[in-house]
């Protein structure tokens, strides 16, 4: 299963982290290069959902160790890249606030050289928080513990919602963040043109009725609770990240 998902998003030129077909890919850390800067990434995970690891291979996905995301993260710095993401998935299902776990993970990476760390599992939304990196390549990092879920089948409050996160950074003499914003966003589940169907749909105007006629006022009061709940949640503890619209 690993190696056909990696095939189709490489037939796809989607590149990927976090699950490698080989030690020697796993050994390879990604570095991307966006605008003109070079981005490294990394990824863990608590656990692979009690599917077992094939003996003796160990190097198809990653799991949260300390010797492992240190040893990475090592590896990114040595690559000299502007900026180093790493992701975690981890945290308590449909749990709003982070846990001891999540919170010695990041703070561990963070120790050893992480920049941005954006992170999921919990099926809802969880706090972002800011820190200033010790690796010094930028001027203010962040964590985002739990961005929802996107596309689900998961139809209660708080798990049917989620956020597009965005930042921005800028390159001068050195690297500063710049922007830390994100889209509230619900996912609808319902009858479209007599066919059950799933829509994205922005939080934010609390679905308009003549855009989005197939929603009922049921539907309208759900997704207006969610960008309230959206907007109290990833603001509770910085005033720095904002909200915007999806592009209509």
């Amino acid at each position: 299963g690993i190696h056909r998902t990696i095939d189709i998003l490489n037939q796809h030129h989607l590149p990927s982290f976090g699950t490698y077909t080989s030690q020697k890919d796993r050994d390879s850390v990604r570095v991307f290069t966006l605008n003109g800067l070079r981005i490294a990434f990394v990824g863990f995970t608590y656990s692979t959902n009690g599917n077992p690891v094939p003996k003796g291979k160990d190097w198809l996905v990653n799991r949260i160790s300390e010797s492992l995301i240190a040893a990475d993260l090592k590896k990114a710095a040595s690559l000299k890249p502007d900026l180093v993401v790493c992701y975690f998935h981890f945290g308590e299902e449909y749990q709003r606030e982070p846990n001891a776990y999540q919170r010695s993970s990041v703070n561990f990476a963070i120790q050893h050289g992480a920049d941005i760390i954006i992170a999921s599992h919990p099926h809802v939304m969880q706090p972002v928080e800011f820190f200033k990196p010790v690796s010094g390549r930028i001027d203010s990092g962040f964590v985002a513990y739990s961005l929802g879920n996107f596309l689900s089948n998961q139809q209660w409050r708080y798990s049917d919602a989620g956020v597009i996160l965005n930042f921005s950074v800028e390159k001068t003499d050195s690297l500063r963040l710049r922007d830390v914003s994100f889209v509230p966003t619900f996912c609808y589940k319902g009858i479209i043109d007599g066919k059950m169907a799933y829509r994205i749909l922005p939080s934010e105007g609390y679905g308009d009725s003549e855009k989005y006629p197939y929603l009922s006022i049921g539907d309208r009061q759900k997704i207006e609770e969610s960008f309230h709940d959206t907007r109290q949640i990833m603001t509770k503890y910085s005033n720095r990240i904002r909200w915007e619209q999806l592009n209509k």
